[in-house]
């Protein structure tokens, strides 16, 4: 009786499921289908020609070559540092432009403004900035009586370059993200503040850090899954092969090579799976450390 009464609510509806039904095949087919076709070929050895099950040899291989460890490093320190690096200027700047300041919302739009530029335009500009001989960073450490350094020619420091590069552009958008959960904050809190004595230093403490916590844990979440998913900058940057001395290897950048270079598609699969795993596990562990924090 339940079923029947299920399927005649859905008959009812018909007309309503024919508008999300485009949205729905779309989803299927773009997304849905390729997931499941790329786990199907991870336990296969496939040039999408030939194709030959071996079961997990392709997980075994990838966890055995040193370049995907490698690969593993460079994506976990290019991620630990755009982490460390990139939220807390987007703090204090939405904290500065959270003021009554003269010019505030023009320059909003001019520190969101990196983050809609094209990435690739973006890795063009500062691989000229970059440049040993002729960038003028280089030229301003000369002037200042720095020494110079070769930034992204060579692999000490190549990351660090791609770290500032990245938190750079992606300033605006954290700083917007950190300026809505600001918004939301009741003013009487800082009134209720400055009444009892508490100064600024206090107020940020006290009232801002503690209310803007899921807005944090937000954006290192989502700041950690970019950044265990970079490709665009390095491959800009770096070439096909993360170089110089794949400095500038991700896991990505791997799947690519393996994928679209050597056309070991099965291995490649594997590779993206194992990246699931741990953006996976990386976002459980962030969510639960978040719901701890909050409940103290």
């Amino acid at each position: 009786m339940k079923r029947t009464s299920i399927l005649r609510e859905i008959w009812k509806a018909r007309k309503w499921y024919l508008f999300v039904a485009p949205v729905c095949i779309l989803f299927a087919v773009f997304l849905l289908y390729p997931v499941v076709q790329s786990f199907r070929l991870s336990f296969f050895i496939t040039d999408l020609y030939y194709q030959e099950f071996v079961g997990l040899q392709n997980y075994k291989t990838i966890l055995t070559d040193r370049n995907f460890w490698l690969a593993i490093y460079n994506t976990f320190y290019l991620g630990f540092f755009h982490v460390l690096l990139g939220i807390p200027p987007a703090l204090l700047l939405a904290n500065l432009l959270n003021k009554k300041i003269r010019g505030r919302n023009i320059l909003r739009v001019l520190y969101y403004l990196p983050h809609v530029t094209s990435i690739v335009a973006v890795s063009v500009v500062w691989s000229y900035l970059f440049d040993v001989n002729y960038g003028p960073l280089n030229y301003i450490l000369k002037l200042v009586g720095l020494p110079t350094s070769k930034w992204i020619a060579h692999p000490s420091t190549s990351k660090l370059s791609i770290v500032l590069m990245t938190v750079w552009h992606g300033l605006g958008y954290r700083m917007v993200i950190v300026l809505a959960g600001l918004q939301s904050i009741p003013r009487q809190l800082y009134e209720a503040a400055e009444i009892d004595g508490a100064d600024g230093r206090k107020q940020f403490f006290h009232i801002t850090l503690p209310l803007l916590q899921p807005t944090i844990a937000f954006l290192v979440i989502t700041a950690t899954i970019k950044a265990l998913q970079r490709f665009d900058e390095v491959y800009m940057f770096g070439t096909e092969l993360g170089m110089p001395s794949r400095s500038l290897s991700t896991i990505v950048l791997y799947l690519y090579e393996r994928g679209f270079m050597y056309n070991e598609f099965g291995i490649a699969s594997a590779a993206a799976y194992v990246l699931f795993v741990i953006i996976l596990a990386i976002t459980i562990v962030n969510l639960k450390l978040n719901k701890k924090t909050q409940m103290t």
